[in-house]
């Protein structure tokens, strides 16, 4: 079974808009706008992989949350972020992909939308912080 955790601090982010998303050097940035006007950006260090997927006019969340990956699930992770991707090369060839993310007990992070597109992430919890504008 797999765990799934809501992010702390990503609880508010509910109905919020994806309005921006930015991507080097394996760090990904995130612009978010709430309900009420306010902004908020979720930055990822060191992402080991990274999928954007149904992006249109508009992407409203539904929530931002991590699953855990461990050896029996690491090659299910590795083909969702491919098949979300459209099925284009991964950033590392798969066996390293699956040791990395072994090596550095990563996890995947989903921006799940209730509408539009979303992102899933390979990355390390402790890398992600979630900032104000």
């Amino acid at each position: 079974m797999v765990t799934r955790r809501y992010l702390l601090g990503a609880e508010g982010l509910h109905d919020a808009s994806l309005v921006g998303i930015e991507f080097d050097d394996r760090a990904l940035k995130l612009r978010f706008r709430h309900v009420n006007g306010s902004k908020v950006q979720l930055h990822i260090e060191d992402v080991i992989e990274v999928a954007v997927f149904g992006l249109g006019m508009r992407s409203t969340i539904d929530g931002i949350y991590t699953e855990e990956i461990t050896t029996e699930n690491v090659e299910k992770v590795i083909e969702e972020i491919r098949r979300a991707s459209g099925n284009r090369v991964l950033l590392s060839p798969i066996t390293r992909i699956s040791q990395t993310i072994l090596d550095k007990s990563a996890c995947l992070l989903v921006v799940e939308p209730s509408e539009g597109g979303g992102v899933l992430a390979i990355c390390e919890l402790q890398k992600v912080r979630i900032l104000s504008e």
